[in-house]
Formats: structure tokens, C-alpha cells, sequence
């Protein structure tokens, strides 16, 4: 489990476009996934500029492999490296993400080729196979992306808005962040 959000992490150097993009936890029973959690982690973005679609205004990492001493570790994930998560939109503009893998120290990047709207006003479990990805190369040190090598060993979701932004703001509620070296089940 990378975040489950029920300890309620320290969030202000976490990374954010702008001072208009708010994380916060929502403790409110009926708003968690799932009756066991005690909180879920809530962001919004509620002044989206109209002239720049897909705008990328904050970011979901998972760096625990990167980490020193996680090299035995990685060995058993590689190509078997699955990120899942529930997640639910508001009333809001569309949340698009973006899936990443990142190099320790983030200096080569690829960015995957899709993006997937949240449009459910319920929570939906996301996961996804990076291996199964298509990718784009957006790093400063080009590398070829290979999940058998010790380069990617970051992964992360982005938060982007959507093409059109008609109501200016982004809500969406997240839980239970998780990186496996199988296939997650809800």
C-alpha cells in the first residue's frame, strides 16, 4: 500500500502547479470507498485557466522502489508493476490522467500516450500494467523505456483537465494508492 490516506500525510511539499490546487482529507463516512477507511484525500483545482487544454496540475507518485536498498525489491516487480486506485470525479470539470514512469532521480521520463477521463460520480477502481502502456520520451536524458533495467523505478498518475474546462474546477476524491508486482483486485 503506498497511501491509504487513513494517517493523513503531510501534503504541503507535494507538488502542484499552483497555489489554486488544494489537498485536504475527507473523513465524512459515506464519502470512503469503503467502510473500513477513515479518510480519503480530496483534491481540487478551482481556477483552471480556459487556454491551456490538458493542463497537468498536480501528480499521484509512487517512488518506494527508487528508494535506496529497494534494488531486491524491484527484481520482483519490473515488468509485473501495477498501480491501482479508487477514485471518484465531482461536480466539476473532467479529470484526465496521464500514467508516468520516471527514472531515480526523474531526470529521463516517459509519459504514456492515452489519457483516461474520470467521469463516475461513484467510486471506480483504476489499475494498470505500465508494461502494457505505449510511451512517449519527455526526459532530459533519453533512455529507452525498459521495466528490466534498473532505470524506471518511479511511477505516478497525473492529474490533467480535460480539453474544455466549461465550469472552471476539478474535484476528485482518492484511496487506497497501491503498487503491486501482480494484477490488484478491488
Amino acid at each position: 500500500m503506498i497511501n491509504d490516506f487513513d494517517d493523513k500525510p503531510q501534503t504541503v511539499n507535494w507538488w502542484r502547479d499552483n497555489e489554486h490546487v488544494k489537498f485536504s482529507y475527507d473523513e465524512i463516512k459515506k464519502n470512503q470507498a469503503n467502510k473500513r477507511s477513515k479518510a480519503c484525500l480530496y483534491v481540487k483545482w478551482d481556477s483552471i485557466t480556459t487556454t491551456k487544454p490538458f493542463t497537468w496540475f498536480t501528480d499521484l507518485k509512487a517512488d518506494s522502489l527508487a528508494a535506496d536498498g529497494m534494488e531486491s525489491k524491484w527484481k520482483s516487480f519490473q515488468q509485473n508493476t501495477w498501480l491501482s486506485f479508487w477514485c471518484k470525479g465531482g461536480e466539476g470539470d473532467t479529470l484526465m490522467l496521464h500514467y508516468l514512469v520516471l527514472s531515480k532521480g526523474h531526470s529521463s521520463k516517459w509519459g504514456a500516450t492515452t489519457m483516461i477521463p474520470v467521469i463516475a460520480k461513484k467510486w471506480t477502481f483504476y489499475k494498470v500494467r505500465f508494461v502494457d502502456l505505449q510511451y512517449e520520451n519527455w526526459g532530459k536524458i533519453t533512455a529507452d523505456f525498459d521495466l528490466n533495467t534498473d532505470i524506471g523505478r518511479c511511477f505516478e498518475v497525473g492529474l490533467r483537465s480535460g480539453l474544455v474546462t466549461p465550469k472552471g474546477y476539478i474535484e476528485a476524491w482518492f484511496d487506497n494508492i497501491k503498487l503491486t508486482n501482480y494484477e490488484p483486485f478491488k
